[in-house]
């Protein structure tokens, strides 16, 4: 009876066990009962020799027994969402295994017979109670993928520096405040995943892992960031968002293969002479900073399309800014354009500046917000219709009382928002039969403005934290 039987998908249903009839499917070699309401793994398991994959995820299993000690084929082995507590040393003895997930269950302690699996590459502990890895995980030679995200872990285990071929490292969420060598020595790792932890800084010893392409330590204590951080030439994604960073170092420089940098949130005051010298940087987040100004350096970015520069104190960019010729999107929101520039004991400077005219000369620009500054229409540079490829135009919360002409003579603006009611739009409406909306008209313009208000908030959450994507 179904003897021949080698794949059985049972997943999204009500099971609760295996019929006796089931004991005979000896040929099989993937199971999947995820999403289910098993309490245990089925006895009838045992029989199933040519086992090599069991998807157990999703029911309520809550240990690991000692029927899998039968299943000798067994390479892949998926428990996560269950309510483990333990795990039988059985298990120990599956030298075949390469994959087990015991994500997201209740294991306080990774036994450490899990270290006998000699095979493993992917080991998955997310989500458990572990305040500590067992000294036997340095058995794991060949361990490729480690998740430990989401425990309580307190100090990085040691077994780290053992995992020569450890590519992937997901320690987010835990209790960890420093990270020592043992991570530096994981010479392979290209993926180091850090977030919400409590570093306050990076070990000099960082440049070792010159592998590396993905390093995320954001929502951490970090108020400086090493200089040998430069020797990571294959880094391509850096997230340092929402620590106590007030600078960066100049040799940030050497960081020739980044392409997207995310900063936000800290308090930097300004970025580093050098930071120009990333030349294929794309995409940069540094809103929610203390920025006044940038170097003039900026301008060298010419591989740049998207720009947060948001939520800072901005009252000019620099010089160079039109040189920024692949610029798509750029978000200038919450800034001091149209403020008079303070200084430190609140003495006027200068101002109030209006919109630098440089943003005119970028050419490829097609998402602009100004919204939440302190503009008038008289504030905005005639040259404003020199973007010629605009699309959306984000001017709300600011002092406008009518539409300017110069925004009515963008050739391809297809949603302004001037401010939450959209009542801004009325007394010049009819200047955009000549720019904008040529064969539209008035009723036809404002429809599509407020109806573009909601969906232009939403596509800045999408666009806001991208790295993954962002």
């Amino acid at each position: 009876k179904m003897t021949a039987l080698v794949a059985l998908n049972l997943s999204g249903n009500r099971i609760v066990d295996f019929p006796e009839h089931m004991s005979s499917l000896r040929n099989l070699t993937t199971l999947d009962i995820r999403r289910n309401e098993f309490k245990m793994i089925p006895d009838c398991i045992e029989n199933y020799t040519a086992l090599k994959i069991l998807q157990a995820g999703h029911n309520k299993i809550k240990t690991i027994s000692s029927v899998l000690g039968e299943c000798k084929m067994l390479e892949q082995l998926w428990m996560q969402d269950n309510l483990l507590t333990s795990v039988h040393p059985l298990v120990g003895q599956l030298n075949r295994l390469s994959t087990l997930n015991l994500g997201n269950n209740m294991i306080s302690s990774v036994p450490a017979h899990i270290g006998s699996c000699a095979a493993l590459t992917a080991l998955a502990l997310y989500g458990n109670g572990l305040a500590r890895v067992p000294p036997a995980l340095k058995k794991l030679k060949y361990l490729k993928r480690l998740q430990l995200d989401h425990n309580t872990i307190v100090d990085v285990p040691e077994a780290l520096m053992f995992m020569h071929h450890l590519g992937t490292l997901t320690f987010n969420d835990n209790q960890v405040s420093e990270m020592d060598g043992s991570v530096c020595k994981a010479l392979a790792l290209t993926s180091l995943l850090f977030h919400n932890n409590k570093l306050e800084k990076l070990p000099d010893e960082i440049r070792l892992l010159s592998n590396l392409t993905e390093l995320r330590l954001d929502g951490n204590k970090l108020a400086e960031i090493t200089p040998e951080i430069s020797a990571l030439h294959s880094l391509r994604l850096l997230v340092l968002s929402g620590n106590k960073l007030k600078e960066l170092p100049g040799s940030i420089k050497g960081l020739t293969s980044l392409t997207k940098l995310s900063i936000d949130a800290n308090s930097l005051k300004t970025l580093p002479d050098e930071f120009g010298e990333l030349y294929n940087l794309e995409r940069l987040w540094a809103d929610g900073n203390i920025l006044q100004q940038l170097p003039e350096s900026f301008g060298e970015l010419s591989a740049l399309t998207e720009l947060h520069l948001d939520k800072n104190h901005l009252h000019f960019l620099c010089d160079s800014f039109p040189k920024l010729t692949q610029l798509l999107e750029l978000f200038l929101h919450e800034n001091s354009f149209g403020h008079v520039q303070l200084g430190e004991m609140g003495e006027v400077l200068g101002g109030p500046y209006g919109v630098p005219a440089c943003i005119c000369g970028l050419p490829k620009l097609k998402a602009l917000s100004l919204a939440h500054n302190d503009l008038d229409g008289s504030m905005l540079p005639e040259s404003l219709t020199m973007l010629t490829n605009l699309t959306e135009l984000w001017l709300q919360e600011n002092n406008f009382e009518e539409l300017p002409q110069q925004v009515c003579n963008l050739p391809k603006l297809r949603y302004c928002l001037m401010d939450a009611d959209m009542n801004a739009i009325g007394p010049t409406s009819a200047f955009f039969g000549q720019g904008a909306f040529p064969d539209e008209g008035e009723n036809k313009l404002a429809n599509a403005t407020r109806s573009a208000r909601s969906k232009l908030q939403a596509r800045k959450g999408m666009l806001g934290k991208l790295l993954g994507q962002k």
